[in-house]
């Protein structure tokens, strides 16, 4: 399947992560790979080209945002933790919540970087031949 008609079939479902994580604040891993493998998945599919499909910029300047800004409030983790019994689950579950939230914020630092500046440098490089 052509991999930007799944990732809109996706993010328009109930199933996507980000529609997820807001209706339940909660943090589902399984959800969340499968997002970031769609999202790698595009982004390994114009790794070489200039440019990158539109729905990137949104979902990394809005949406990425978005997950770091719930995931990262002090009364998610608080809410969470009151239903997981087991400390060392606890610990584990506020160690996972942490570690996606430094993934997405080097994806997006990643993505800025390799997109947008070289979109710009190289635009910048063509003028100058030009």
């Amino acid at each position: 399947m052509d991999l930007i008609k799944a990732y809109h079939i996706k993010a328009d479902s109930d199933d996507w992560f980000l529609y997820y994580l807001r209706l339940n604040l909660e943090w589902d891993d399984n959800r969340y790979l499968e997002m970031i493998e769609l999202i790698n998945s595009i982004l390994n599919e114009y790794k070489n080209q200039l440019l990158v499909p539109k729905l990137l910029v949104p979902f990394f300047m809005l949406d990425v945002d978005q997950i770091i800004s719930i995931a990262s409030h002090p009364n998610f983790t608080n809410l969470n933790l009151s239903w997981i019994k087991n400390p060392e689950d606890r610990k584990k579950y506020k160690e996972l919540v942490e570690k996606r939230i430094q993934e997405l914020k080097k994806m997006k630092y990643d993505f800025c970087g390799n997109y947008c500046c070289d979109y710009l440098t190289k635009d910048a490089n063509k003028q100058q031949t030009d």
